[in-house]
């Protein structure tokens, strides 16, 4: 894992390795289904049902690259539009079941996010 990694509970190399599978489904078949990143985003968005889900065209191209992890959900909506074939989804899903690190434990971290209060003195 480089040390630029800001995703820690994710494994680096899997989630290249699968954006480099997605884009490359997404080269062959994005000009015959008439996709855009920005399409991808729009519809993604109107699925969830609202505007506020974060998921924009400068994301899609960055889970296209794998400099962001793509969560599942939005991997499966993804494949939908790209009406992959049961074998590509197959070896999709597989590849994003491995991208969560499983010797990363969030709650070790939770004390960093949290704001630390100094205890009063007497």
């Amino acid at each position: 894992m480089s040390k630029n990694w800001k995703y820690k509970g994710h494994n680096e190399d899997v989630v290249k390795e699968l954006a480099e599978q997605l884009e490359t489904i997404w080269k062959r078949k994005k000009s015959a289904l008439g996709l855009s990143q920005e399409e991808v985003a729009t519809r993604m968005r109107a699925k969830i049902g609202s505007d506020n889900t974060g998921v924009t065209q400068p994301v899609v191209n960055q889970w296209l690259k794998g400099t962001t992890p793509i969560p599942e959900a939005r991997l499966v909506e993804f494949m939908d539009l790209l009406e992959v074939t049961d074998d590509e989804r197959q070896h999709l899903t597989q590849i994003a079941q491995r991208q969560r690190r499983p010797d990363y434990d969030v709650n070790q971290v939770m004390h960093l996010l949290t704001p630390q209060t100094e205890k009063a003195s007497d």
